[in-house]
């Protein structure tokens, strides 16, 4: 069961430290010191492999690990680039799950706050859209019906894919155009719904063999595209529909409408 409040601090907080970790993994490895380490580090592991191969404990491989040694130092550069090259695609499908999963909270909340949206999703959108007699008559009282309507409901969005999502978000939940907004468009941010180029490089990462390429610049494009059209998201819900949302003295700035209304 849902306690009606949106919790921004929560998603907005991981999103930060996942920024923050990037940012620091990137700015320690400047560092001379801390690269020293990281290839100690990488010509060890190396060279324990290669002690599983000794015939017995007299044999040498003195030889055979300054050969270790020059090797990692001439792939140690490319290594490391090809590995923030990585990095920053799998960080690019954490925050893209991570907004998934935000936009379910969120359509959960409502669900509870607005029951009746539930009348919009048709039979032909969701096959389980009916309820079996054992469903009714295992869940004795009305609000255990609902409870399991809606973690039903939850199971497909949570699969469904961000298009779908936003979709319903759009036309049912009636988030979408508010005056609250610079844009005047929650989805929109310097003039384009930039969530449809993440979610096609996410698609592309994850299920294609030929990656694209995501830039510094570009993962930080993304988490503050995200992180704005989160925050934006609770504003709309608190002022214009009722539904307060937490995160720290900034909450307590926009004033939540008495009588929640879709």
């Amino acid at each position: 069961m849902s306690n009606g409040i949106i919790k921004l601090d929560t998603y907005v907080g991981e999103l930060s430290a996942i920024s923050l970790f990037y940012e620091y993994s990137e700015t320690a490895l400047k560092h001379q010191d801390v690269l020293k380490k990281v290839f100690l580090a990488r010509t060890m592991k190396m060279a324990e492999t290669l002690e599983a191969f000794k015939k017995n404990e007299e044999t040498q491989l003195g030889e055979a690990a300054q050969i270790i040694v020059k090797g990692v130092a001439n792939v140690f550069p490319k290594e490391l680039a090809k590995g923030f090259s990585i990095l920053r695609q799998q960080l690019l499908v954490a925050v893209h799950s991570l907004f998934e999963q935000y936009l379910c909270h969120v359509i959960k909340i409502y669900f509870y706050k607005f029951p009746q949206l539930l009348k919009c999703i048709k039979s032909n959108d969701n096959k389980d859209a009916s309820l079996s007699y054992k469903d009714i008559v295992d869940r004795r009282d009305g609000s255990e019906v609902l409870e399991f309507i809606v973690e039903k409901e939850l199971k497909r969005f949570s699969f469904a894919g961000l298009d779908k999502i936003i979709r319903f978000m759009k036309k049912q939940m009636r988030i979408e155009v508010s005056s609250l907004v610079v844009d005047r468009n929650v989805w929109v941010w310097k003039g384009k719904e930039s969530w449809k180029d993440i979610d096609k490089r996410r698609h592309d990462i994850v299920h294609k063999e030929a990656k694209p390429n995501i830039s510094k610049k570009y993962l930080e494009d993304v988490v503050s595209y995200i992180q704005r059209t989160m925050s934006v998201i609770a504003y709309v819900s608190q002022a214009e529909k009722g539904i307060p949302f937490e995160f720290p003295i900034l909450a307590e700035q926009i004033k939540i409408r008495e009588t929640p209304q879709l």
